[in-house]
């Protein structure tokens, strides 16, 4: 049953309009679209099967993302099974023609759909059905954009092919354990073989990079169009990295960097134009190889950085020549997250003035430090140098809850008043600050000359 309080959330105009508005604001296809936009997922599905004589504009909006795919299989057949992992899904009966066109006539509108195998494992006897009315030459999803699959067993993974064609640009593989990497390279040649060129690609799997880097990295080789990549722990290899540097569209890149130091070929193998595109760059390494990586290659264009360090990192040395060589390998720098909490509690607190050479990054709007030890010498001169060289700053974050506190560490409470005096105006845009004070947070509440800044949304202490 549709959800009877759907009406309450219509526009204002669709009940306010008078019936005589040269806006045609109630025409048939306006309010379907208007009461799409208030089902859930589930009731999309029922309405969609429900009303065979809607516009095909809304039809087009129930169909367009789909949850799961039993929507598309119940056109077909009833279904019987599932609900459960492990469980099979199959058909009830076998279907007959009027309800196969019946399925054409809703699949090509589909442009994104997800899978979850905890739902139940799809049946052989299933596909037998598509492929036996559906051969290679009619993708079973014409227009399919995107592809989201859960997969835990060989079956389920190797099921979303069939829904493959040339129109794919996202896919998400979400790998569990149980699957083994074999069949992940053979889905990765299955992509190749149907000439599928993705803008992105995202892999989430439990098994190590050497079971699958060959045919990941000659995948890798004939995704030209690639924009975006999310890769597994530890699939950063110099193999790996040196494909992605290669691809001239590529704008994000996600992985877990871990590196050994001896790879020192990769500065060759590189190229001086390697990832000359890439616009925000997201990886797990320890600042040695990091500031490395930085040194390769092209970041000119690089607006997004987040870098995590490992456990087994060793930080002894001050963070300010892996800040130079930030500044200077990546000009145009906006945002800067740098997580430390997983070194040692031995490390070294961090003085406020290793963050000098950042402030030649005149476009930086986000800049947060998290470190297992406060941030020191935060005073009114660096307040004023914020101001002077990052007009653009939204959010600053320099360690507010760190775990290790030496004595006598901390920023005084009478710094915020100074950040106050430069920033309490509308036409500056800092809005979220963290730091960590030296005195009990409640007395954050005696602290005058806050309640001027008036544009300011949080403080984190």
């Amino acid at each position: 049953m549709l959800n009877p309080q759907i009406g309450k959330g219509l526009s204002p105009h669709l009940k306010t309009e008078p019936a005589g508005s040269a806006h045609l604001a109630l025409s048939i296809p306006y309010i379907l679209e208007e009461i799409i936009k208030q089902l859930s997922n589930c009731e999309r599905a029922v309405a969609a099967r429900l009303s065979s004589q809607w516009h095909d504009i809304a039809l087009g909006k129930l169909w367009k993302d789909l949850d799961s795919v039993l929507p598309l299989l119940k056109l077909i057949s009833p279904l019987v099974g599932g609900g459960q992992t492990g469980s099979m899904i199959s058909f009830h009966h076998v279907p007959n023609d009027v309800k196969w066109n019946r399925f054409g006539s809703y699949a090509c509108r589909v442009r994104s759909i997800c899978w979850n195998d905890e739902e139940g494992i799809m049946c052989n006897e299933i596909f037998a059905q598509i492929f036996f009315h559906r051969p290679h030459t009619h993708p079973l999803l014409p227009n399919i954009e995107a592809i989201t699959w859960f997969a835990s067993c060989e079956n389920t993974l190797m099921q979303f092919l069939p829904m493959v064609c040339d129109t794919l640009k996202t896919l998400n593989l979400r790998i569990r354990a149980r699957c083994p990497a074999k069949m992940v390279a053979t889905a990765l040649r299955g992509l190749d073989d149907r000439s599928v060129r993705l803008e992105r690609l995202d892999i989430q799997a439990w098994f190590g990079v050497a079971d699958i880097e060959i045919p990941l990295v000659a995948h890798l080789c004939n995704q030209w169009e690639l924009r975006t990549v999310g890769l597994p722990q530890y699939y950063g290899t110099k193999d790996i990295i040196t494909v992605l540097g290669n691809l001239p569209k590529l704008e994000a890149l996600y992985t877990t960097t871990l590196l050994a130091e001896v790879e020192v070929g990769m500065k060759w193998e590189l190229g001086e134009n390697s990832f000359s595109n890439l616009l925000s760059f997201g990886f797990n390494a320890p600042l040695m190889m990091a500031k490395y990586i930085f040194t390769c290659g092209s970041f000119s264009r690089l607006l997004t950085v987040s870098i995590t360090t490992p456990p087994s990192s060793i930080l002894t040395d001050s963070l300010e020549p892996f800040f130079v060589t930030l500044a200077s390998c990546c000009p145009i720098l906006s945002s800067i997250h740098l997580d430390l909490c997983q070194y040692p509690a031995n490390v070294p607190v961090i003085a406020v003035r290793e963050l000098a050479s950042l402030f030649t990054l005149g476009h930086m709007e986000v800049m947060e430090l998290d470190a297992r030890k406060p941030v020191v010498g935060i005073d009114r001169q660096f307040v004023s140098n914020i101001a002077v060289h990052w007009p653009m700053l939204r959010r600053l974050r320099l360690t507010p809850e760190p775990t290790e506190i030496p004595e006598g560490s901390g920023s005084p409470m009478t710094i915020l008043r100074t950040f106050a005096e430069h920033f309490g105006t509308a036409r500056h845009p800092l809005k979220s600050i963290g730091l960590y004070f030296s005195v009990n947070r409640d007395k954050l509440l005696d602290t005058r000359g806050i309640h001027t800044w008036t544009t300011l949304d949080a403080i984190d202490v």
